[in-house]
């Protein structure tokens, strides 16, 4: 009876995802799904290939050890690869569908609106420090706030470089 439940939680399952799918390629057009599901196959695909080839690289390195453990090092270096390649396989299936169904796409008009959003709430912050600046208020101008600086202090200006190598000369 556990086979049975199983077998058919995994068919509700299935039939839920392929649902979400023809629900979400309904709302979005089937032109628009296939360019989504491209981006993100290659952006899966091109992060997990990095993964891999970090992993190669450290493998290469280190694999030589085995040697002095009684294996041929170049079987066991194709051995693991394999299994590398076969897990990044993996990885890269599940999370193609898991993105897949999280995507979410904006229109170019819901992308415009999101910037100019942004846009107004860099200003208000960029017209809040000029406004502090304008008035004296921590102003990198005024000059050194605390006594006088030593050469190998960093400068007030707030370049990151030394006194003396900045306003010091």
């Amino acid at each position: 009876a556990g086979i049975d439940g199983q077998e058919a939680l995994r068919e509700r399952v299935a039939e839920l995802i392929d649902e979400t799918y023809e629900a979400r390629e309904k709302e979005l057009g089937e032109e628009l799904t296939r360019v989504v599901e491209r981006w993100v196959l290659l952006r899966t695909i091109d992060t997990h290939w990095i993964e891999h080839l970090t992993a190669m690289e450290e493998l290469r390195e280190g694999i030589y050890l085995r040697g002095y453990g009684q294996q041929d090092p170049l079987v066991a270096y194709k051995r693991e690869a394999h299994g590398f390649f076969e897990e990044m396989s993996a990885r890269i299936a599940s999370g193609v569908a898991q993105t897949i169904l999280r995507v979410t796409v904006r229109t170019a008009e819901q992308a415009e609106k999101a910037e100019e959003g942004q846009a107004q709430q860099t200003q208000t912050s960029a017209g809040t420090t000029t406004t502090a600046r304008a008035s004296g208020n921590g102003s990198p101008s005024a000059g050194p706030a605390k006594g006088k600086l030593g050469r190998n202090d960093p400068c007030w200006c707030g370049s990151g470089k030394k006194f003396k190598k900045c306003h010091g000369r």
